[in-house]
């Protein structure tokens, strides 16, 4: 890995990339993802992952935001990525991760002769300011078009460094995370730095299979640490798929992504005995994990804050600190959160305050043993008359019902109301609800004003973004077409 690694990077030098130039890394999971990234680490370049199969019109937006002087691409992206820097009037070098006629690819890079002593002698430019930008990330983009989160080497170093509860050290790794997000960039330093052996599967192919054959995945390669969004456990207890495929290996299970219930994390513990559920709670702006449980953490919370880290919970309205209990905006101060949105002074402002303290936008709690728990996006609320409903506290009850296997509920507009709830549902295969037993449901469990107004729509499959996470967005464009 070290010399191929290093390879990549003599070559990278010889075509002229210099310390602070950006590398666009535009690729799903195979054995050399690592290469370019490394390489570009090694030469001080600004890495600046990307999606590995995108449209024209996402490639020209990858390329506006970052301006890369290279992008390392999947084949299959090339014809798009090369309009779109015909368009973006940028003069890019390209290099093709598999075979193209008339590229450069990886493949060339690795097969060049070099002297081994170039390889024995090599030195990795010097970073002097570790505040100084390592890559750029995309934020995850469900509430728009994604922006470039700029991360320093002290974040990058921060989010390698194992932590106690949720470390891989010697485990063996099932990785489904693409580098385009933060988690998938860092987890693959970390594995490497924890000795841990990774079993590597597409994002394509991730994406084609049902919840069982990554069970079976699990069961058949002895995998020992699995990291996942909320809709992975919610699978394996609605559709019973641990008689088939118990995943005995497994020790740890970590979660991330969204509220995770006292309920369901009660109930998925009592069914895997040998494995430790641990919900966590982070996101890219900050740097990555902000806050995990540990071994005496109560169900349902995100655990205690990490090392290096404070929060304070706010009220919305007058910014005050809030005490114990008390819901309000998270927010998060440490020298590992980003720098700022590249290119976007106006939306960095409205994120870091003058005190350096990001403001999340994300609804929670801690308790007087200093648990954080996680009741949802200020985005995600839904304005009743003056009323702010959670999306989750619905959809939480909702799922209470054994046919239902996910719900997202999403404000409709309304003229005098403002906005009126609506559910969408998901439901087990093989089983049957309807929309008078939901509502009485959500009618017998919440106060009046959280009664889906709105209306209740079943859907085949929930619409979600490339992490797992539900594409509010897209729902929520469905059912103002739906009202309409």
């Amino acid at each position: 890995m070290r010399e191929r690694s290093i390879k990549c990077a003599l070559w990278l030098r010889k075509n002229g990339i210099q310390k602070g130039d950006k590398i666009g890394i535009w690729t799903d999971n195979h054995i050399d993802t690592y290469i370019p990234v490394f390489a570009s680490l090694y030469v001080a370049a600004v890495i600046c992952p990307w999606d590995y199969e995108v449209s024209k019109g996402t490639a020209r937006y990858g390329l506006s935001l970052t301006s890369p002087k290279m992008v390392f691409v999947d084949a299959k992206s090339v014809e798009n990525l090369m309009e779109a820097a015909k368009e973006e009037n940028l003069e890019v070098k390209v290099v093709v991760i598999g075979n193209l006629p008339g590229f450069v690819s990886l493949t060339d890079i690795l097969q060049d002769q070099v002297v081994q002593s170039e390889i024995d002698e090599f030195r990795c430019t010097t970073v002097n300011n570790p505040h100084d930008t390592a890559m750029i990330c995309p934020s995850s983009g469900t509430t728009g078009m994604p922006k470039g989160t700029e991360l320093s080497y002290v974040s990058l170093y921060n989010s390698i460094t194992p932590i106690e509860e949720v470390n891989m050290i010697n485990e063996v790794l099932l990785s489904i995370s693409t580098i385009r997000w933060h988690c998938g960039l860092c987890l693959m330093f970390e594995l490497i730095m924890s000795n841990a052996k990774c079993v590597i599967i597409p994002d394509e192919y991730f994406q084609e299979k049902e919840t069982a054959e990554i069970c079976k995945i699990i069961q058949d390669y002895k995998v020992t640490w699995f990291g996942c969004d909320i809709s992975f456990p919610s699978r394996l207890l609605k559709y019973n798929i641990l008689q088939e495929y118990p995943m005995s290996s497994l020790k740890k299970l970590v979660i991330t992504g969204g509220p995770f219930t006292k309920k369901t994390q009660e109930a998925i513990a009592k069914m895997m005995p040998h494995t430790q559920i641990l919900n966590c709670y982070g996101l890219t702006d900050a740097g990555g994990l902000c806050a995990s449980q540990a071994k005496n953490s109560k169900p349902g919370s995100c655990g205690f804050v990490t090392k290096g880290i404070q929060i304070k919970v706010i009220d919305e309205k007058t910014d005050k600190a809030l005490g114990p209990n008390k819901s309000g905006e998270l927010c998060i101060k440490s020298e590992f959160i980003m720098k700022g949105y590249h290119k976007n002074l106006e939306e960095t402002k409205n994120a870091i305050d003058s005190n350096g303290w990001l403001h999340t936008k994300d609804i929670a709690y801690y308790d007087e043993a200093g648990e954080i728990y996680f009741i949802s996006r200020i985005s995600d609320f839904i304005n009743y008359n003056g009323c702010k409903i959670s999306p989750t506290a619905i959809e939480g009850i909702l799922e209470i019902h054994p046919s239902v296997f996910n719900a997202a509920v999403v404000p409709v507009p309304h003229e005098t109301d403002i906005e009126h709830p609506m559910a969408f549902i998901e439901k087990v295969i093989g089983k049957e609800v309807t929309e008078e037993e939901l509502h009485n449901l959500v009618d017998n469990h919440l106060p009046n004003y959280y009664k889906l107004r709105g209306g209740i729509k079943f859907i085949n499959k929930l619409p979600r973004v490339s992490t797992g996470k539900i594409d509010r967005k897209q729902l929520k464009l469905l059912a103002k077409n739906n009202v309409n």
